[in-house]
């Protein structure tokens, strides 16, 4: 039986049509389909975070081991859809703790959390974090502890929409509230995920 692949050219079509009113510059000016500019779009960011990743690698002298696919394929997903730079530096510093020969990365987890974070959750997420923890050497390498609190009215006061951010930040189960008796505080400090998940995205010094 022929397959028709008449409704399928007629999605990407009718997609394009929609995604013309809403970029600039229009596709036709950035050379070519919906289809191949994603596709372009993506590869590109893939190529920045592993040449990162590779640059890094050099730097620290790191070994590097060979991991599963369903573990390195939901990564390399991931980071394809990730264009600010800030974000592509994490995406790089958990694929090189990924690989690392010493890593104890065996999940999707942290790829999972990354993917669904925006810059601005990852910014407060790291206020919180250096106001909440100490660094501690510890064999080698730093470990991190819990030193305090922060208040959420109080430090991010002048973010936007920063209700939503703590939401999606206590979704992913990095933060959590402190309940704090006869006060109007809602003080908040990284879970034990938020902290193993912030090792993972950091390459130590």
């Amino acid at each position: 039986m022929e397959i028709s692949v008449k409704p399928i050219d007629t999605a990407i079509e009718v997609a394009k049509a929609f995604i013309q009113k809403v970029v600039s510059p229009p596709l036709e000016e950035v050379g070519g389909l919906l289809v191949d500019t994603v596709r372009s779009w993506r590869l590109k960011n893939q190529i920045r975070i592993i040449q990162n990743a590779e640059n890094i690698l050099k730097e620290k002298g790191i070994s590097t081991m060979q991991v599963s696919l369903k573990v390195m394929a939901p990564l390399l997903e991931g980071c394809s859809l990730e264009d600010d730079e800030e974000l592509q530096q994490k995406w790089a510093s958990l694929l090189v703790n990924t690989i690392a020969s010493d890593s104890k990365i065996q999940s999707t987890l942290f790829s999972g959390i990354l993917k669904e974070m925006s810059k601005q959750d990852a910014q407060v997420f790291e206020v919180i974090l250096e106001a909440c923890t100490t660094r501690i050497p510890f064999q080698g390498s730093t470990r991190i502890e819990l030193n305090g609190r922060t208040t959420i009215p109080m430090a991010f006061t002048n973010i936007p929409e920063i209700d939503l951010t703590f939401d999606n930040l206590k979704r992913l189960r990095l933060i959590r509230e402190l309940r704090v008796s006869h006060s109007n505080e809602s003080p908040v400090i990284p879970t034990g995920l938020g902290l193993k998940f912030i090792e993972a995205c950091r390459v130590q010094d």
